[in-house]
């Protein structure tokens, strides 16, 4: 009897950085943490210039199947993107704008649903309030120090002013109370994540041109790996961030392959309730007749992710929810969100990729 082959295609947060740093995570968790069966590694694997990674899988010292994994990188597109690594100009004026894009929503009426979520928002937006007020005060030292305002001249008096203004901001004990949780906290992976969320969302042409570009990645892959036809099942399995990337491909991809979706710590939550993109996505992968599972792997000690939900009068028994418990997490973990790295360190989820 033939071993069967299968191909595991990542989909990675935006907390990791380098070109298959989210695949090295991935397998050495595969091999720590799988406890039913022995992993071992078989080297690098190649098609049409992607490099995975090959893994031979053994049940009781029998051949049980081969996995080749692959990661579908999108991080240049967020990298090109960060709002922390622009000028202050545009720190000040885009940071405004995502700003109020995330405060003016319905995004609050989650303390219904889920209060856990709810209170992770209320903690953002005070470090993304704290940040804005670091980036308002160095705008007016500056206009003090130029006498312009962005490059055009103001009067002189008003300058000091306004200079002297900024100036007495970073005295008030909030900027100090903000600069103490900005010590421990990664305020600006938050910022970046929240910029990047809203431009992904974006109905304008800079919106479009970022989805076009990071599901190309997504898609690339596909059909590099799958046309290969070397492979007896394949899986999608995509993580924080990744699940909308993912999700958004996946709704518009048809082809006759047929695959597993695995998710895990997904936000479509969080983004469902700023828009109806989220819903309109999970909708179409629920109809999709190419994806013939969808495995939603979540955590309630998880305060970055959520469940994702299920649309309104969608009775789909293709979506299939597994609960991970993050053990002996304590508040200070889900306050900083050490929790969201829960599901590479639970043997079910592992068992559920696996088999």
């Amino acid at each position: 009897m033939a071993v069967p082959n299968e191909v595991i295609i990542l989909v990675p947060g935006l907390n990791t950085q380098e070109k298959n740093e989210f695949l090295e995570i991935f397998c050495s968790s595969l091999s720590e943490q799988l406890e039913s069966f022995t992993v071992q590694e078989n080297g690098e694997i190649k098609i049409a210039g992607h490099t995975g990674k090959r893994f031979s899988i053994y049940n009781k010292q029998e051949l049980y199947k081969t996995i080749d994994i692959y990661e579908a990188y999108y991080m240049d597109v967020f990298a090109s993107n960060k709002l922390s690594q622009k000028d202050e100009k545009t720190k000040f004026i885009r940071g405004g704008e995502v700003l109020i894009y995330w405060l003016i929503s319905p995004i609050w009426l989650s303390v219904k649903e889920s209060p856990s979520l709810f209170i992770y928002f209320i903690i953002s937006a005070i470090l993304f309030i704290g940040w804005y007020y670091g980036i308002l005060a160095a705008v007016l030292i500056a206009i003090g120090q130029t006498n312009s305002l962005f490059g055009g001249a103001i009067p002189l008096e008003m300058a000091k002013k306004i200079g002297f203004f900024g100036e007495s901001m970073k005295g008030w004990s909030f900027w100090f109370f903000i600069s103490v949780l900005s010590s421990f906290l990664p305020i600006s992976s938050l910022i970046d994540i929240c910029e990047f969320s809203a431009a992904y969302l974006g109905e304008d042409t800079e919106g479009s041109t970022m989805r076009s570009k990071t599901r190309g990645r997504v898609s690339n892959l596909l059909e590099d790996v799958l046309k290969s036809d070397n492979y007896d099942r394949a899986t999608i399995l995509a993580y924080s961030f990744g699940v909308a990337v993912a999700t958004d491909t996946l709704a518009d991809y048809h082809r006759e392959n047929f695959f597993r979706y695995i998710t895990l710590g997904g936000n479509l939550k969080v983004l469902s309730y700023k828009s109806n993109w989220g819903e309109r996505e999970i909708n179409k992968c629920l109809n999709n007749a190419t994806i013939n599972t969808w495995i939603d792997c979540y955590s309630n000690q998880d305060w970055v992710a959520a469940k994702t939900p299920l649309p309104k009068g969608s009775s789909s028994d293709k979506m299939i929810y597994k609960k991970v418990s993050a053990k002996s997490s304590s508040f200070l973990q889900r306050f900083l969100g050490k929790t969201h790295v829960c599901y590479f360190y639970d043997s079910t989820v592992w068992e559920t990729i696996i088999r």
